[in-house]
């Protein structure tokens, strides 16, 4: 199928896109592997209406209130301990019954984390999260 101002074929649009995130010297750039995008800004939270904007602009949605993307973010276990400060390593080791003093080496990359622990640690996290997400505030 073409568009209608282009020979180029028509592109279908995901539901979902992931996007590889890495930390830079200026602050984050993310890339996608299934297709051609990437973006960066200086914050996580500025890097995400850039990565709706950069797969609207590819895929041909002119407005880009018709987006309606999921992006998953890869990434990597020491960046993200760094950006979500909030989060206090030593309670959520103790939470997911796991060592503090091994959970710090993980997050200062002292120690690699196996997929097992991994998998442990994002378990506690999303247990958290769900926790976070029901919580109501009364007044």
């Amino acid at each position: 199928m073409k568009t209608k101002n282009s020979n180029q074929p028509k592109r279908v649009v995901p539901s979902a896109i992931t996007w590889q995130l890495e930390e830079t010297k200026t602050g984050f750039s993310a890339y996608c592997e299934k297709y051609p995008l990437y973006s960066t800004a200086r914050t996580l939270e500025s890097l995400m209406p850039q990565l709706n904007e950069a797969a609207a602009l590819y895929f041909g949605i002119a407005k880009e209130a018709d987006t309606h993307f999921r992006h998953t973010l890869h990434i990597d276990f020491q960046t993200f301990f760094i950006h979500y400060k909030i989060l206090n390593a030593r309670i959520l080791a103790e939470r997911i019954g796991m060592s503090p003093a091994l959970l710090s080496q993980y997050i200062r990359g002292k120690k690699n984390p196996s997929l097992p622990q991994l998998q442990r640690i994002r378990h506690g996290m999303m247990q958290i999260s769900r926790e976070l997400a029901g919580v109501r505030f009364g007044g």
